[in-house]
């Protein structure tokens, strides 16, 4: 029992130590704050254009709603905790690369949107691949597809090139196929 008591006493007295340290040192600062500056005008709207084919046009939509561009326009306006988001929907459904690089181009309305966008999105390549598959169903190898491919690449490298020129700025988040 002495050795005991021994032992108890010095770790009774260890963790009263604790205790009264702990209770009476002041808790330092969390060094990770969320600061949101007051003085930075933010956004309180947002104007979303998207370019495509059908995908972007929300055809097959169940929901009937409109597809991807009417959940991304309330996601931000939740997130961001936006008054409104301006939607502009250019998706044309069967339309290739090519075509949609032409509306691009031509399409004053669409112009003019993509020009004062603050966010752009693109969804392209399914109606691209769709027609390579009909005009080659009787192909015997991959190479075939080598010609409708690197047209593909490059109809999207210059549509992504007109519209970064028209709106050098706006996020442009580019919905591709995969490995197309």
């Amino acid at each position: 029992m002495k050795r005991f008591s021994i032992l108890l006493i010095p770790l009774v007295a260890a963790v009263a130590t604790l205790t009264i340290l702990f209770l009476t040192i002041p808790k330092a600062e969390s060094r990770i704050r969320v600061v949101r500056d007051e003085s930075q005008n933010y956004k309180k709207s947002v104007h979303f254009v998207a370019v495509g084919d059908s995908l972007t046009e929300g055809v097959g939509d169940e929901t009937k709603r409109g597809g991807y561009v009417p959940l991304v326009t309330d996601a931000l306006q939740q997130k961001y905790e936006l008054t409104s988001v301006e939607k502009d929907n250019y998706g044309v459904s069967g339309e290739r690369s090519d075509q949609i690089l032409k509306r691009v181009k031509k399409d004053s309305d669409l112009r003019s949107s993509l020009a004062s966008a603050d966010l752009i999105t693109m969804t392209v390549g399914g109606n691209d691949l769709f027609q390579a598959f009909q005009k080659n169903l009787t192909a015997k190898t991959a190479k075939q597809f080598n010609r409708p491919i690197k047209k593909y690449g490059e109809y999207v490298t210059d549509i992504l090139a007109e519209m970064r020129e028209l709106n050098p700025k706006a996020p442009i988040v580019y919905n591709r196929l995969h490995r197309l």
